[in-house]
């Protein structure tokens, strides 16, 4: 009988034991899972999440759209021909102004140089509006302005993140290297973006517009780099009344733009004395720095520029136009300085 109990409990002790290793293991396994699991949310986070197997390979232009708030939104993608999809590589988003579309900013900057000699992914978001005579009069929702887009409220700021989102997983994008820049509209969103999406936009370089969106709080100091034409006549160089030169749109009160770097020197909290660091014909070149994190903030002014893209092109090819926004400018190439001042910055800034 002693014999029999003796068995059985060095049974029941075995059986417990290995129910215990069992419970062990399982547990072991378990944290590995979530170790994994926090491996690939750091890989989202740095650019790397989609599967190499996945990503788009080559170079070229191509098109994508996505869904958002019910519609199908869409992006142009120029490729350069030093991609490769085991390399991350960081992104400028080059947005069209109040009015116009995609193409035009295509045609207007003439990035897509820059981005083969550089070797930057260049991304044309298309904003929101209807067709007009076979062509989309596009705007963007940039907080004060522009057209039907700020009208209605449209989530630009939640577009161009989930963009990037899906940029992401169709190419090796660094995600601590994502840019904006802009004209007019474009300028203002790359703003608000700067604002309201900071922790994915590194820093920006808006050409020929301010002061559309208030309270602007970013999650951190973004560095900029504005170019302005003192003869602007869409987006006053000493503020006033900005905007409203499209059917409908009554513009906007702003600030001019000494005093809107001004209030972003604040932000950024950077010293009070500038330094001129460009200089050449018409146009002069100030920045303020180093800022918190080692921001800084350029402002290039263009005596007698127009609404225009810096040594770019006319956005149409008509006297009518080109009376209408005034003079390019080609003492300075914005996409050049741009790109010199975008590679100095970064999100781990």
């Amino acid at each position: 009988m002693k014999r029999g109990l003796r068995c059985f409990f060095i049974l029941l002790i075995q059986a417990s034991t290995l129910l215990y290793l069992s419970n062990l293991f399982a547990q072991e396994t378990l944290r590995e899972k979530i170790k994994e699991r926090r491996r690939e949310r750091i890989k989202e986070r740095l650019g790397i999440n989609a599967p190499e197997e996945n990503r788009q390979t080559g170079s070229g232009d191509r098109k994508f759209s996505i869904m958002h708030q019910g519609e199908m939104r869409d992006y142009f993608v120029h490729i350069p021909p030093s991609y490769k999809s085991d390399t991350p590589v960081p992104v400028v988003l080059n947005f069209h102004g109040g009015g116009g579309n995609a193409q035009n900013q295509v045609r207007q900057s003439g990035m897509e140089k820059k981005s083969d000699e550089a070797g930057f992914i260049l991304v044309y978001p298309q904003g929101s509006g209807k067709m007009v005579a076979g062509q989309l009069v596009a705007t963007w929702n940039a907080g004060r302005c522009c057209g039907t887009a700020a009208r209605g409220n449209v989530d630009d700021v939640g577009f161009i993140s989930k963009l990037i989102d899906d940029l992401a997983a169709k190419f090796n994008i660094d995600k601590k290297r994502v840019y904006a820049t802009g004209i007019s509209n474009g300028a203002l969103i790359s703003y608000r973006l700067a604002c309201e999406l900071s922790d994915k936009i590194a820093a920006i370089a808006p050409v020929s517009a301010q002061d559309a969106f208030d309270n602007c709080k970013p999650s951190r100091p973004v560095s900029i780099m504005h170019f302005h034409g003192t003869a602007d006549p869409a987006a006053a160089y000493n503020g006033g009344h900005c905007g409203g030169r499209m059917p409908g749109d009554p513009g906007w009160e702003c600030s001019s733009v000494k005093d809107y770097i001004e209030e972003w020197r604040g932000i950024d909290n950077c010293p009070s004395q500038s330094s001129v660091t460009y200089q050449k014909g018409e146009v002069t070149c100030i920045t303020y720095g180093p800022c918190d994190r080692g921001t800084e903030i350029t402002l290039c002014t263009i005596e007698g520029g127009g609404h225009t893209w810096p040594s770019g092109a006319y956005a149409k090819d008509t006297e009518s136009w080109k009376k209408a926004v005034g003079k390019i400018t080609y003492d300075i190439n914005a996409n050049d300085a741009m790109w010199e001042f975008f590679k100095r910055h970064s999100l781990e800034n």
